[in-house]
């Protein structure tokens, strides 16, 4: 994936931003997809929090597709 910053429109004509990470700066938030980390899994995948230590901020990972066998 190529980090950087999207900017979506939300559907009511609003513009928002929206930053995407690596794998690597993902695995480092939630540290490594600690079973700790884990919310929950539903119709759009596994979902994740994580801490960013760039800025502390708190965050929620989304996953679309199975990453059980990768290796960051």
């Amino acid at each position: 994936m190529v980090k950087g910053t999207e900017h979506l429109n939300d559907g009511d004509g609003k513009h928002i931003s929206a930053k995407t990470f690596t794998l690597k700066e993902l695995a480092v938030a939630t540290k490594n997809f600690n079973a700790g980390y884990f919310l929950g899994e539903g119709g759009f995948g596994r979902v994740y929090k994580g801490k960013l230590e760039s800025s502390g901020q708190v965050g929620f990972v989304k996953f679309f597709e199975d990453f059980d066998n990768v290796t960051v």
